[in-house]
C-alpha cells in the first residue's frame, strides 16, 4: 500500500501536451501568409519500462521538401528508442529519407526528413515522423522544439513555426478493470 492508501499496478501515464497555440515566433503570424506549424500530438498511458509513441505533426501550408528537427527532452526521464516515418512521408508516393540523427546519451532528439527528387514536395498536413520512446521514471521531460528547418523544391528555407510547452508527464495511475455490477457490490458485502 502506498502513503496515500492505493496500491498502485506498476502503470504510468505519459500524457504529452501540445500548446500548438503558441507559436514560437511570440504571437500571430500574419493572415497575409499560410501559418506553418510543427507540433506533438498527444500520446497514451503505458507501463512503466515500455515504449510509446509520440507524432511529430506538420498543419497544412507551405510545400517543403524536408525537415531538420531538433528536440530537446529529459533522458532521466524518457529515452528516445528509434524514429519511424510518418503518414506524411510514407502516403506521399515519392521516394523519402529519414535520417536518424540522435546521439545516445544526449537530450537532444534530432532527425532529418527529405523526399528525394527533383520538385518533390507536400504542402499537406501529416505526421512526419513517429518518436518511439520508452518510459524511465516518474516525472516531467520537456519536449522543446529547437527552430525547425524546413526547405523548399529550390533548397530555399521555408519559415517554421513550432509549439512550445510541450511536455510528456509520466505519473503512476490505478489500473482499471472490468467488473460486473454484481461484482462491485460483492466488494462491500
Amino acid at each position: 500500500m502506498t502513503s496515500h492508501g492505493m496500491r498502485l499496478h506498476g502503470v504510468c501515464l505519459v500524457a504529452a501536451v501540445a500548446l500548438a497555440g503558441l507559436l514560437s515566433a511570440g504571437g500571430p503570424v500574419e493572415a497575409t501568409a499560410a501559418t506553418n506549424l510543427l507540433f506533438i500530438n498527444p500520446s497514451t498511458s503505458t507501463p512503466l519500462d515500455s515504449l510509446f509513441t509520440v507524432d511529430v505533426v506538420r498543419n497544412a501550408g507551405d510545400a517543403v521538401q524536408g525537415f531538420d528537427v531538433k528536440i530537446a527532452f529529459n533522458r532521466a526521464v524518457v529515452r528516445p528508442d528509434y524514429i519511424m516515418p510518418g503518414g506524411w512521408l510514407t502516403a506521399s508516393g515519392y521516394p523519402y529519407v529519414l535520417y536518424n540523427g540522435t546521439v545516445a546519451g544526449q537530450d537532444t532528439i534530432r532527425f532529418s526528413t527529405a523526399f528525394l527528387g527533383p520538385g518533390q514536395t507536400s504542402a499537406v498536413a501529416g505526421v512526419v515522423a513517429v518518436l518511439h520512446l520508452r518510459a524511465r521514471s516518474m516525472g516531467e521531460s520537456p519536449l522543446e522544439f529547437a527552430p525547425v528547418t524546413a526547405r523548399d523544391a529550390a533548397n530555399v528555407p521555408v519559415l517554421f513555426d513550432h509549439s512550445v510547452g510541450d511536455k510528456i508527464v509520466i505519473d503512476h495511475v490505478i489500473a482499471a478493470w472490468r467488473a460486473s455490477l454484481g461484482g462491485v457490490k460483492g466488494l462491500y458485502r
